[in-house]
């Protein structure tokens, strides 16, 4: 199995940069490596069809993923954690 589809089987679908980060420390990829095989990743993993995170960055889930409840609590996790202009915060963090 890709290593790729191995960390969104075992974490859930996530955004580019945190799959890049497991490739490096859990698979001895280098920085570069990881990046290129991101940008070419082929069915079963999917990419969200639209940029909502910062920097161009990519949101991957495999497709049967898609319509879970993991799947946008990690989308919402990962628009938060990024600052997003596309995360709502809930009205406890409004002051």
């Amino acid at each position: 199995m890709d290593p790729i589809q191995r960390i969104l089987k075992q974490d859930g679908p996530s955004r580019s940069s945190r799959i890049a980060k497991i490739l490096q420390d859990e698979f001895g990829i280098d920085a570069a490596t990881a990046r290129k095989r991101l940008s070419r990743v082929k069915q079963p993993i999917r990419r969200f069809p639209l940029r909502l995170l910062p920097k161009n960055e990519s949101f991957l889930y495999l497709q049967d993923q898609r319509r879970t409840e993991l799947f946008w609590t990690n989308l919402m996790r990962d628009l938060r954690e990024t600052n997003s202009v596309w995360h709502y915060p809930d009205n406890n963090s409004i002051a």
